[in-house]
């Protein structure tokens, strides 16, 4: 199981063109080749991005379950799986 910690190193050394040791611990396919709109599937759900100088790119992809209310102050808990093809194209939420 990956940190919170691991997975953000790890996003971080791909968004500069690095080459991590593996794939972050969510993904457990690869990307569509040939596509302009790439699907990948997670634990959690399919996602779906999109190409960008011929590299793919995933967006507001959920690391975790919201943390207000009853979460707030407590450990981070998994987001919750999703049915069908999230659009991932575009950034999330800002923090407040």
């Amino acid at each position: 199981m990956s940190s919170r910690r691991t997975f953000l190193k790890q996003g971080s050394l791909l968004a500069v063109g690095g080459r991590a040791a593996g794939p972050a611990s969510f993904m457990t396919g690869k990307a569509g080749t040939g596509s302009s709109a790439p699907v990948i599937e997670t634990t959690f759900g399919k996602l779906r991005g999109r190409s960008e100088n011929g590299v793919h790119v995933f967006r507001g992809i959920p690391y975790g379950a919201d943390t207000s209310g009853r979460n707030r102050f407590m450990p981070p808990q998994k987001p919750a799986p999703w049915q069908g093809i999230r659009e991932a194209q575009e950034w999330g939420r800002c923090a407040p």
